[in-house]
Formats: C-alpha cells, sequence, structure tokens
C-alpha cells in the first residue's frame, strides 16, 4: 500500500504569502513532512517533494500513478482577495466517487482536532468536500483530494498556520482521516505516538 503526499507549489512557484513574507510552499512542505513521519509506520509514502522545489502539476500526478499510489493527498494553503475570508475545505474532483470518501475521512479528522475553525464545506451533494476540476487531482489514478489548511493572506490565517502546534494538527488530521479510510482505525499500533514521531521530525528538521 502506497500512499502520495503532495506538498503544494514549491522552488519558483512559492504559492500564496502571509502579510509578513510567510510562504505557502514552505509550510505546505513542513505539514507534508509531518504527516509523512505520522504515516510512515502504517503505509509507504511516497513524497512528491522533499525540498523547495518546482514542480507541474502534471508531473505531481505523473509521480503518483508510476509510484502505483493507492491514495493521493495534495495540501495546499489559501489565499482570497477578501480580507476577511478564512476556514478550511477540501477539494475532490466532479462526480462521485472514493475520492468523496477520501475526503470526507480527511475532513472530520480536521474539523475535530479544529472545532472552532470555520469549516468551508458543500453539502449539496451529500458529502462535505467542493468539487472542482483541479489538474492535480484529476490526473491521478486512484481517489484524490486537495486540502486547503487555512488562508494564509490575513495576520490571523498566517499566525495561525505559522504555529507549529497547529501543523502537527494538520497533520494529524491527514493521516488520521488516511487510517480511517483505509478500516485501520483503533488497529494501527505504531512503535511511537503520533506526537512522538513528530518530536522526532522537529528535532531532525529543527523546526519551529
Amino acid at each position: 500500500m502506497k500512499v502520495c503526499i503532495d506538498a503544494g507549489h514549491g522552488g519558483s512557484d512559492v504559492g500564496a504569502l502571509g502579510p509578513s513574507g510567510l510562504r505557502e510552499s514552505d509550510m505546505a512542505l513542513d505539514v507534508c513532512e509531518r504527516i509523512k513521519v505520522m504515516l510512515d509506520p502504517v503505509v509507504e509514502v511516497v513524497m512528491t517533494r522533499t525540498n523547495d522545489t518546482y514542480l507541474s502539476l502534471t508531473k505531481r500526478a505523473d509521480i503518483c500513478n508510476a509510484e502505483g499510489c493507492s491514495l493521493f493527498i495534495s495540501y495546499h494553503f489559501n489565499s482570497a482577495d477578501s480580507a476577511l475570508a478564512n476556514g478550511w475545505e477540501v477539494f475532490t474532483t466532479r462526480k462521485d466517487n472514493n475520492s468523496d470518501k477520501l475526503a470526507t475521512c480527511i475532513g472530520e479528522a480536521h474539523a475535530s482536532e479544529f472545532p472552532k475553525q470555520f469549516a468551508r464545506m458543500d453539502w449539496s451533494d451529500g458529502d462535505l468536500d467542493k468539487e472542482a476540476n483541479f489538474s492535480v487531482i484529476r490526473r491521478a489514478n486512484c481517489p484524490a483530494v486537495l486540502m486547503e489548511g487555512e488562508f494564509i493572506h490575513n495576520p490571523l490565517g498566517e499566525k495561525f498556520i505559522g504555529d507549529s502546534d497547529n501543523r502537527n494538527k494538520m497533520a494529524r488530521a491527514v493521516a488520521n482521516g488516511v487510517c480511517k479510510y483505509l478500516g485501520f482505525g483503533q488497529q494501527t499500533k505504531p512503535p511511537l505516538t503520533l506526537e512522538e514521531r513528530v518530536a522526532r521530525l522537529e528535532k531532525h528538521m529543527n523546526l519551529s
């Protein structure tokens, strides 16, 4: 079982910027590195990028497909013209399929980690995910979702994303959502707790 984790943007494409210069590409990679550490004892994790490198949307999906991954999760942070925009959301491609189930598992786990964060959900088709024709998830040959953890363009969102504890929770939400989707639940007994694994990662990467 392989799960592909895709940190949005990178290299010349920094993504959205916070008011003080916090870069979406850096924060997305940070969260994805944490997800990898959390999932490593459970499944094989394939990262589309592990450093500040530019990859096309097509290349990201190609990596997932070439590795024969069973799930694809692309992590991002949002931006908008409105200074008041806030909250998290998770996207799938159009039409009902197993991507919707994966999005629900991750979305519910994220909402559990952040019960006070605004949830930007679309229940018009009976589930919480939003649907869009995003190339990076459309090209993946497996259930695929794109997660937007928060809006980085305003001071409150930037502060929220810049908090290491919050990034731990974002990563844990994805890891727990993946485990729930795969049916592991409480049967999964990794050698270290999620917190211990993240502590090891922070020590190794000197994350703040």
